[in-house]
């Protein structure tokens, strides 16, 4: 049944952060970069099929034609990570960087048994972008696999979004995006938000998240299918 809510509709008044996956292969894999990955076989863990563990892989194997042998039935994240660490699977590709970060954080460390290869984003993070790790989308070769790649990673632009009802005051809609919006840049807000591990990086402005949630549903009918397509098992 098709469903009546239609999110174009809402009034969106910020996003916390700006979400960034990536994809990590053990070293001891033989894969130290992403182009590796182009050329030889990488085993990643995943969940099921709807999980962006299985879905992102899944997705750079079709697009661009990665080697992801994906193992998926994992119940999550935790157990996922635990097969990396016990030599079962090689890597796992989808994952947030921010919840990899707080998990397992020695996958971060100088002495990492772990190469983070490829973000899957589109524009990276801080800490990535400086360490030289490339971004996924930078391997497309045609406006089609561009565009599959974007309608993906689109919604990780507004990770932790906030909204009001479509029919809420315009003015209330103003002074709550400012709340919203001051609060994102709140010293103690930061601070505590540092203390249980959760990220505020590169925080979206409302009108920022309505103009991103315009733009994904403007894709072409054709690249949505062709990628809906290419999520199949």
């Amino acid at each position: 049944m098709q469903s009546r809510i239609n999110p174009q509709k809402f009034n969106y008044i910020g996003s916390a952060t700006t979400d960034v996956y990536v994809c990590v292969a053990r070293r001891d894999s033989g894969v130290r970069k992403f182009e590796d990955v182009l050329q030889r076989e990488l085993v990643v863990g995943a969940a099921a099929e709807g999980g962006s563990a299985r879905d992102f892989p899944q997705l750079l194997n079709r697009a661009i034609g990665a080697k992801f042998k994906i193992i998926s039935g994992y119940p999550g994240n935790r157990e996922t990570t635990l097969a990396v660490d016990r030599g079962e699977v090689s890597g796992v590709c989808g994952n947030s960087f921010g919840g990899l970060h707080a998990l397992r954080p020695e996958w971060f460390a100088a002495d990492s048994p772990v190469n983070v290869i490829v973000q899957e984003s589109m524009t990276g993070h801080p800490e990535l972008n400086q360490r030289g790790v490339p971004l996924a989308i930078s391997y497309a070769k045609s406006d089609e696999q561009r565009s599959m790649l974007q309608l993906l990673y689109g919604e990780l632009l507004f990770s932790r979004p906030f909204a009001m009802p479509p029919d809420t005051p315009s003015e209330r809609v103003v002074a709550i995006r400012r709340a919203v919006a001051d609060s994102f840049a709140d010293p103690e807000l930061l601070a505590d938000a540092q203390k249980v591990n959760l990220e505020v990086v590169e925080p979206a402005s409302g009108s920022e998240v309505q103009s991103i949630i315009a733009r994904l549903y403007a894709t072409d009918p054709d690249i949505v299918a062709r990628t809906r397509a290419a999520l199949k098992q």
